[in-house]
């Protein structure tokens, strides 16, 4: 690393301080106390803005601007290529569920444990984005190897750059890169410029002793000039000595000196993850060394797919049959599906709420393990699945079962009980994940059709439609 990205490096860690102490100040220490947290609710705000302009910042200094982003390699010579696009979308994502939080408050129950959760990892992601980190460059099918590296290789492989940025000594240009270190110090060249400096430090010394004396000397004659001076004097030695009292001493030990040692942890992982980031030629692994390192396992035929789908596909036929004459001898046809008062009179709140829930949990398991499935065939088959024409139809008749149970679950949920019941957080989140599991499935089904980034869509689709579930009241909503 040469002396100019050094320099750039030790300023970055010397301000890599200022927002983790700020995290631990007014996010971290008021959710301990909830008072204080619904007191102190900008800290999350700030956090943001700062952390988000100081990777800015930092990667502009060391040349990788969002121009040089979207390029393969840039002004140094790192292997990168991303979207300026996604790491402005993820910063604005970040920012206004920041926002969220000085409006509304972080909102009540579960949705307010996903708002913390969604936030960190949006902040994660932006960082990885803004770096040039993503496996792919963009938002893809390695989303999960993404948040993995981002989450806990890159962050924790670099936990001590900070320290090491901080007191590792810039290489002299007159120095060698194989010399001693002692040989260097004894050179003439090296002596007078030591002598230079210990000149120069003597002189500032000297020169801010003489302008403590001038300027006491001129403070003292001026406070027998005017008034106003005089009381201003007053009040800046009032503020000097409460700030030298004794609560001030125990408020500084008792409260901002532990947090401020809590934030050296948080903060040397934050630089870990920017800093690390920054200084990797590439990125930890890229879609080719992942596409490579797998291709070994690409061993399955396509008769493994119809045996393993086919059975899927068997279950959820007999599934939808016995399901759908049970929900027409219980409910009847026509307006009895959709009138309140109908609805009202057949369906018991209890039944409504125990059906609702586990049914629920089960259609996302079970949409859920179409995916896995999906991405198994992935890695393991030897052909894709949407490039076999009998695999194809496969996949598409799994998927469409997959958007059914979707929509299965989202009649029970929006029609039998929060249309009759009203709506809480739990039940409005829930309707957002059924929601995504739905978008994601018609992703789907049309990618095995049409090349799309459907993995993109999607992720950037969760992510814009939470953030602006976040902006929503749900507290006065519900309550």
């Amino acid at each position: 690393m040469n002396t100019d990205r050094k320099r750039i490096f030790r300023w970055a860690a010397l301000l890599s301080y200022i927002p983790a102490f700020i995290y631990i100040h007014w996010y971290v220490a008021p959710g301990l106390e909830y008072d204080r947290l619904l007191n102190e609710r900008w800290g999350n705000l700030l956090f943001t803005v700062l952390f988000i302009a100081g990777v800015e910042c930092f990667a502009d200094r060391l040349g990788l601007s969002h121009k040089e982003l979207t390029r393969q390699t840039a002004r140094d010579g790192r292997a990168v290529s991303g979207s300026s696009f996604e790491s402005i979308f993820f910063a604005g994502c970040a920012v206004l569920m920041s926002l969220a939080t000085v409006i509304w408050r972080i909102q009540p129950e579960e949705i307010g444990v996903m708002q913390v959760l969604m936030w960190h990892f949006t902040m994660v992601y932006y960082v990885l984005c803004r770096t040039g980190m993503l496996a792919a460059g963009r938002t893809g099918i390695l989303f999960l190897l993404d948040a993995f590296e981002g989450l806990v290789v890159l962050p924790w492989s670099g936990i001590f750059l900070r320290f090491v940025s901080i007191f590792s000594r810039a290489q002299k240009s007159g120095e060698k890169s194989g010399a001693p270190a002692e040989e260097a110090e004894k050179s003439p060249e090296e002596a007078a410029a030591r002598s230079e400096r210990l000149k120069k430090a003597g002189i500032l010394a000297i020169s801010i002793f003489a302008a403590l004396v001038v300027c006491l000397t001129a403070w003292k004659e001026l406070l027998g000039v005017s008034d106003a001076f005089a009381s201003f004097g007053q009040g800046l030695a009032d503020l000097i000595e409460r700030i030298l009292t004794v609560d001030f001493m125990e408020e500084f030990f008792e409260t901002y000196l532990p947090e401020f040692l809590a934030s050296i942890p948080v903060g040397a992982w934050l630089f870990g993850l920017v800093g690390g980031s920054l200084k990797r030629e590439k990125t930890p692994v890229s879609d080719a060394e992942f596409s490579e390192n797998t291709r070994r396992y690409h061993m399955f035929p396509a008769y493994s797919a119809y045996i393993v789908l086919g059975a899927l596909i068997a279950v959820y036929v007999l599934f939808f049959a016995v399901s759908a004459a049970d929900l027409f001898q219980k409910l009847g046809n026509g307006g009895g599906l959709f009138s309140r008062a109908a609805l009202l009179e057949r369906v018991d709140v209890y039944a409504a709420a125990s059906g609702a829930i586990k049914g629920f949990w089960q259609l996302v398991r079970i949409v859920l393990l179409n995916f896995t499935v999906l991405m198994g065939f992935c890695l393991f088959s030897d052909v894709p699945l949407w490039e076999n024409r009998k695999t194809r139809i496969f996949v598409t008749v799994l998927f469409g079962f997959a958007a059914a149970f979707a929509l299965i679950a989202a009649y029970r949920l929006f029609v039998l009980y929060l249309y009759l019941f009203g709506p809480t957080p739990r039940r409005i989140l829930s309707g957002w994940i059924i929601c995504v599991l739905l978008l994601w499935c018609v992703l789907t089904l049309i990618r095995f059709y049409r090349k799309i980034p459907a993995v993109r869509i999607g992720i950037l689709a969760a992510a814009l439609s939470f953030t602006v579930l976040c902006l929503i009241p749900v507290s006065r909503i519900c309550f």
